[in-house]
């Protein structure tokens, strides 16, 4: 009877044991499409810029209500209200619209410091250059053009400033903003439900296997003895 109570205490805690390393492995499994995924998902919008016609916006970043607080930051131009838009600004090519953008990192000592990223893929402050080519992207209800790189530093605040050069009317009934998100992978969304389901699962199994072995382990079957 002892030997019973011990063996099934001894199942109990080898199902626990193994059920919290699961678990607690479980936060580690994809972690880093997780982090891009949350970075994705919260993006700040600016007020509507007015590309009727030309003149300089401001844009302060409102760092207190973003999470994302260091690194590559990707800001675009969106439009929400597509339906009202003519059909040639769904490619940035055929728009009239050409603006310069800056971007600036404010140091609590009130030094200001150039944070817009110039390399091999940004490489120009005019987004809608003709030697440009960022991204872009459509859909039923929005569309979006690249614009720049900004990096972003925790003890700074930032200042996008956007120069309308060339107005183009016709886009503002597409009620154009500003949105800034963390650099992360767009294919992420497209592949994390399915590794979820995987890594869900999959825990879910192992736990159901652990705890029928325990069973098994801790209520044998009786032997049926052989009738002479």
């Amino acid at each position: 009877m002892v030997r019973l109570i011990g063996r099934r205490l001894l199942s109990v805690l080898a199902v626990a044991v193994i059920a919290i390393y699961l678990w607690i492995g479980r936060g580690q499994w994809f972690a880093d499409l997780e982090r891009q995924a949350r970075i994705g998902s919260v993006p700040l919008y600016s007020d509507v810029l007015d590309v009727s016609r030309t003149g300089r916006t401001v844009w302060k970043i409102p760092r207190e209500e973003w999470s994302y607080d260091k690194g590559l930051a990707k800001l675009s131009l969106v439009f929400s209200n597509v339906p009202g838009l003519p059909s040639e600004s769904r490619d940035r090519s055929k728009v009239a619209l050409r603006l310069k953008v800056s971007a600036d990192g404010i140091s609590e000592q009130g030094k200001s410091l150039d944070r817009l990223v110039r390399n091999w893929y940004f490489t120009t402050d005019e987004p809608f250059d003709p030697r440009a080519s960022l991204w872009s992207s459509g859909g039923g209800s929005s569309i979006e053009y690249g614009l720049a790189g900004v990096i972003l530093y925790p003890f700074e605040s930032t200042l996008v400033t956007i120069d309308v050069t060339a107005a183009d009317p016709s886009l503002s009934v597409g009620r154009p903003r500003l949105k800034l998100v963390g650099d992360y992978d767009y294919a992420v969304h497209e592949h994390l439900p399915f590794l979820r389901l995987l890594r869900d699962g999959g825990l879910a199994v192992c736990l159901v296997l652990v705890i029928a072995l325990a069973a098994l382990a801790s209520f044998p079957p009786k032997s049926r003895k052989s009738k002479t």
